[in-house]
């Protein structure tokens, strides 16, 4: 289902891409497929990036992206990490009359607090676990004295993906309590932290496009956190995904739906303008779908193998929902599957690795690579850490896509790199 252009504007559109990771490579690779991108900026973007995009600028203070957008006559942003949202760089520009994607600061409290989203959740009652908050390391301590087994422990505010916490013992427990009030490890994030109910079952990524008219289900994928095949080893940004995720039962696609209802009107109940995408992380339990969180931004990896299949034109969509237009009703795929597999540094993600070269072989047609860990050093390609590459293949189903990424993963080469084997 595609947007007529004359639906959004009658000339060719600049965007600004906010973000340097994969994510924002994905981003900046669909919205430079559209007929009507004239020019796409990204700031900071990365190495990879020069493909498909106009300028990348490198990092840029918010008056600096303001001053941009004004001096290049940039008609949409689209802010790609959850910090410069939680920021408030939405509002900024919106102010100075920017369209933007991107929820402001204050419907970006929904990653932003984690009690603030649980709290979301049962106003409006939206399935989760029950959950308690505590302040300090005596309220910690009531808690899980009192708590019926070992709960899931969640620092409050933003920790780059280090703010959750399963203790296997209740000696671990206290260690993170004391992590957390005591040696004040994560800092503000960890001044309020929520005991959660441990749920279990298979977690399923549901992404919706949101404004005030309305919502449209953009897709699902299932995201791969721990570093080691098996899912052992330590959490991590994620090393993979697959998209769709397995395929939901009748009666958890009405529960899927209700969420997205629910959590529509409660942003409107609210009175919250949220333009941008809601991303709902889930989990299929025997009592049902319960959301386990919210984020207020595209996944990191799950759209490098969710956005590129969808068929219809990524801008157009971007922009309605940034603009407030009507949604569709749905969109239509191109591909009926993409695996994403995560290519990391040594040492990815207990320690930093140093500058590596990199080579990068002819890959199979249609087979892609989004950089997030890449930097030109003398002219030269470097992988500088952490999650370096995401590279994403596409077919009829899940198993012919993870045979082709899998076929051209060896034409990424530097040393000590690594990655999971059974995304």
């Amino acid at each position: 289902m595609s947007l007529p252009a004359c639906a959004i504007l009658d000339t060719d559109m600049r965007v600004l891409i906010v973000g340097a990771g994969g994510r924002e490579h994905t981003l900046a690779f669909c919205v430079s497929k559209s007929p009507h991108a004239q020019k796409v900026y990204v700031s900071p973007g990365n190495p990879g990036m020069e493909d498909v995009t106009t300028t990348v600028t490198g990092e840029m203070s918010p008056p600096e992206l303001v001053e941009l957008v004004k001096k290049e006559h940039i008609e949409l942003v689209v802010i790609g990490p959850e910090q410069p949202l939680v920021g408030g760089l939405a509002d900024i520009l919106r102010d100075e009359g920017v369209s933007v994607f991107g929820p402001g600061r204050e419907g970006a409290k929904l990653e932003g607090s984690k009690a603030f989203a649980k709290e979301f959740m049962e106003e409006f009652s939206i399935p989760t676990a029950k959950v308690s908050f505590a302040s300090n390391l005596d309220e910690a301590r009531d808690i899980a004295r009192d708590w019926n087994g070992l709960p899931v422990l969640k620092a409050d505010g933003l920790a780059a993906g280090k703010g959750v916490f399963l203790p296997d013992s209740l000696e671990e427990l206290e260690s993170v309590l004391m992590d957390i009030f005591v040696h004040r490890k994560l800092g503000s994030s960890g001044e309020c932290l929520l005991f959660e109910e441990r749920l279990f079952g298979p977690e399923i990524s549901l992404f919706m496009l949101r404004n005030e008219t309305g919502f449209t289900y953009l897709g699902s994928a299932r995201d791969h956190k721990r570093a080691y095949e098996g899912d052992l080893g330590p959490n991590t940004g994620g090393m993979g995904t697959i998209s769709p995720a397995e395929e939901l039962s009748p009666e958890e696609k009405v529960q899927a739906q209700q969420i997205m209802e629910k959590t529509h009107n409660g942003l409107l109940s609210r009175g919250i303008d949220y333009r941008g995408i809601i991303f709902i992380g889930a989990m299929r339990t025997e009592d049902g779908l319960k959301v386990l969180e919210y984020n207020v931004r595209f996944g990191d990896p799950e759209t490098q193998s969710l956005l590129p299949r969808v068929d219809d034109d990524i801008l157009l969509l971007l922009k309605k929902t940034a603009e407030g237009g009507k949604l569709p009703a749905g969109v239509s795929y191109r591909h009926g599957a993409g695996v994403c597999v995560c290519i990391a540094s040594e040492g990815y993600p207990l320690k930093a690795a140093s500058a590596q070269k990199v080579t990068l072989l002819p890959r199979d047609e249609g087979v892609l690579l989004f950089h997030a860990g890449t930097k030109k050093i003398d002219g030269e390609l470097m992988a500088v850490g952490g999650r370096v590459f995401s590279l994403v293949a596409f077919a009829d189903n899940v198993e012919q896509a993870r045979s082709r990424v899998y076929k051209n993963i060896d034409n990424i080469q530097f040393a000590g790199m690594w990655y999971r084997k059974d995304i």
